[in-house]
């Protein structure tokens, strides 16, 4: 799984780590991080869920939360192309489940739909959805991507970012 994280000193300022350590001494990959922002993949093993960063040779612990039993999770790429990709990835969430998605930028919806979760393939827990949202006619700006169910519950949200040259009004 992608694991996300941010490091921070004591006055809640981003920090760049050296290395990340698993609970069983093993190193970690993380990905670059910037303002101590960053993931790394991987699985915690057993009940494990301590993680340690190295910075300037001294090493700091932390217990990370236990993974929700049910939610989703959404990676959202706008640096294609002309289009907005979002996969989402359900667990314990049926493939039948009426899933919905809005797109808000200042405060408008600009693009809206429901979403389908397909069964993974290798494991029943885990369902599937792949979005494309093209970038013609969305307004330069900040956008909300909001994934919610039947019962307006919020599943997930990200923010992005485009620039597709239309002037700011």
């Amino acid at each position: 799984c992608r694991i996300a994280f941010k490091v921070t000193d004591e006055h809640g300022m981003g920090v760049e780590v050296d290395s990340i350590i698993a609970d069983n001494g093993k190193g970690i990959s993380k990905s670059p991080t910037h303002k101590g922002m960053g993931y790394f993949v991987g699985k915690l093993e057993g009940d494990s869920r301590r993680i340690s960063f190295m910075k300037d040779g001294k090493r700091y612990t932390f217990s990370l939360p236990r993974p929700e039993k049910k939610g989703c999770a959404v990676r959202l790429n706008a640096l294609r192309d002309d289009s907005i990709r979002i996969a989402i990835k359900g667990r314990n969430i049926s493939s039948n489940s009426q899933l919905g998605y809005t797109i808000l930028c200042r405060e408008k919806v600009v693009s809206c739909d429901d979403v389908r979760l397909t069964p993974d393939a290798f494991d029943a827990s885990f369902s599937q959805a792949l979005i494309c949202v093209p970038k013609a006619g969305l307004p330069t700006g900040i956008h909300q991507f909001t994934l919610f169910d039947s019962t307006g519950a919020i599943l997930a949200q990200r923010l992005f970012f485009v620039d597709n040259g239309l002037p700011v009004v």
